[in-house]
């Protein structure tokens, strides 16, 4: 068993763009915490409701991702303060991106990143490439098995 198996269990929760159906599929594998951090799922108020005892709410109201599509503090009052406002609109809350209130809280630095940044990045480009499929993540989730996912990333990134 690779060593790194669980760095890319976690590490695809963040960076694979998910799709209802996978998340569907793979949501007893996967760890909510991570997947609260993906920037690359299409964020809506009916998944975040389907999965709403999985998320990390302070990671997910951390998303910038999430915060483009949808104002958690309204549709999940009991789980996300709404901002408060600071900057000149002086509103009742704020979803102006440039507010400061806004900048700090989704300056969100992952961990995984900080701590895996040469897997990490690896793996997000991978992801964003589409050269990790369905059948990988099958094989890291599902079967905790990493060979393939390591092939890629042996020959995708070979030293020179």
């Amino acid at each position: 068993m690779s060593k790194n198996l669980e760095v890319y269990q976690l590490c695809l929760a963040e960076v694979y763009p998910f799709n209802e159906i996978e998340l569907d599929f793979f949501k007893d594998k996967l760890d909510f915490k991570y997947v609260s951090a993906n920037r690359y799922i299409n964020w809506s108020y009916d998944l975040i409701k389907e999965y709403e005892p999985l998320w990390d709410w302070d990671v997910l109201d951390s998303n910038s991702s999430v915060f483009d599509k949808v104002t958690l503090g309204l549709l999940f009052p009991e789980r996300v303060a709404l901002p408060q406002c600071t900057c000149f609109r002086m509103e009742d809350f704020c979803e102006y991106a440039e507010c400061l209130v806004n900048i700090k809280r989704l300056s969100f630095n992952s961990s995984l990143y900080q701590q895996y940044g040469d897997i990490y990045i690896k793996l997000d480009m991978l992801c964003g490439t589409r050269l990790i499929d369905q059948e990988m993540l099958v094989e890291v989730l599902v079967n905790n098995q990493a060979s393939t996912i390591e092939q890629l990333i042996a020959a995708t990134f070979k030293k020179c």
